[in-house]
Parts: structure tokens; C-alpha cells; sequence
């Protein structure tokens, strides 16, 4: 990357990504000991820094030897990045909440006896993922119900001063991307539409 701004963001980004992955692994892992934690965090931090090692030397040497071969090196790190930034949002969120909380109770009264303890990370993450769960559920429905049949009609009218006057009045159709799923015997739908 030509600019140093953007190649630090980027570094920065990953290392996030990264230290926000093995937290979350080691969290669910439940390791007791410190013999298992520091056995744990040598063979992970080892682990992730060769498949990275492995991904930049297929990236660098790329265009000589086994070009598939190299291009998986590159993808398996990469593929693990992108499920360490899905882990880190909800992970960061709820990091930065308990910010919020730990700066307001500096500035207030502690909360009277019996009042109703804040969420622990479990629910809060368990929460978010329902939530999260919830977009995709329902665009699907959206799409399986509505959107199969809210097609899009344009009506272009286009004149070219070399176009034969055989051509007035021509209309042209196209259509394309449907994704129309089954209708039930109704053709209704497509009919409104090609009309």
C-alpha cells in the first residue's frame, strides 16, 4: 500500500481482529489452569502467525511454482480474518458498553440493593446473535413472500438521429434477475409485469 495511513489502519484493523478471535476462543474454551492458558495462547498466537507467514509468501511468490496451491495459503488466513471480524463486532460492542457502564457509575450513586444486575457477556452476545440471526430470517421471508413478485419496470424511450424510421415505435423487453421462486398457478404477477 503507497499510503502509510491506510496500511497502518489496516494493520491495526487485523491485529483487533486477531486479539478479539483468540479472546473469544479462549473464552469458550474455559481453560482453568495457567499451564493450559499459556499453552493455549503459545499455540494459537504460533498457529495464526504461520498460516499468515504461509499466506504472504504465496501472495509474494504467486506467479512462480504452484499458483492454486499458493492461492489457498492465501485464502485460508483470509477466510479466517473475516470470521474473526464477524466475532469482533458484537465482542467490541459489548466491550464498549461495559466502558459506558464502568464511566457512569464514576460519575453516579451505586445502584440501591435488589436492583437488576446489568447483562452478563453471555446474554449480551447471546442477544446481539438473535438479533443478528433475525436480519437475514427476515429479508428471506421479504423476498419469499413480497419481493418475488415486486419487479421493477422501466420505461426508456431512446432516439438516435441514424436510426432507421422503420424502427419508430419499436419496443424492446428485457428482463432479467428474477428470482421468482414457485406461484402457485398465479401468473398474475408476470403478467403485470411484461404488460
Amino acid at each position: 500500500m503507497r499510503n502509510p495511513v491506510v496500511f497502518w489502519s489496516v494493520l491495526l484493523a487485523i491485529m483487533v481482529a486477531e486479539v478479539y478471535g483468540y479472546l473469544a476462543v479462549r473464552v469458550v474454551l474455559n481453560l482453568s489452569t495457567l499451564t493450559e492458558r499459556r499453552g493455549f495462547a503459545a499455540s494459537y498466537w504460533l498457529l495464526t502467525l504461520g498460516l499468515w507467514a504461509l499466506g504472504i509468501w504465496g501472495f509474494s511468490t504467486r506467479h512462480a511454482g504452484n499458483a492454486t496451491l499458493k492461492g489457498y495459503l492465501l485464502v485460508v488466513p483470509l477466510a479466517l480474518l473475516a470470521a474473526k471480524f464477524v466475532v469482533l463486532l458484537p465482542l467490541l460492542l459489548e466491550d464498549f458498553a461495559r466502558l459506558g457502564r464502568w464511566a457512569a457509575r464514576g460519575f453516579s450513586s451505586p445502584p440501591p440493593l435488589g436492583a437488576a444486575a446489568p447483562l452478563t457477556r453471555s446474554e449480551f452476545i447471546s442477544r446481539l446473535a438473535l438479533g443478528l440471526g433475525l436480519v437475514p430470517l427476515v429479508a428471506m421471508l421479504w423476498g419469499m413472500v413480497r419481493g418475488k413478485t415486486d419487479y421493477t419496470v422501466r420505461r426508456v424511450v431512446l432516439r438516435y438521429p441514424n436510426l432507421p424510421a422503420s424502427f419508430d415505435g419499436f419496443k424492446i423487453l428485457q428482463i432479467s434477475d428474477l428470482h421468482t421462486g414457485s406461484f402457485n398457478g398465479n401468473p398474475e404477477p408476470m403478467q403485470r409485469a411484461v404488460a
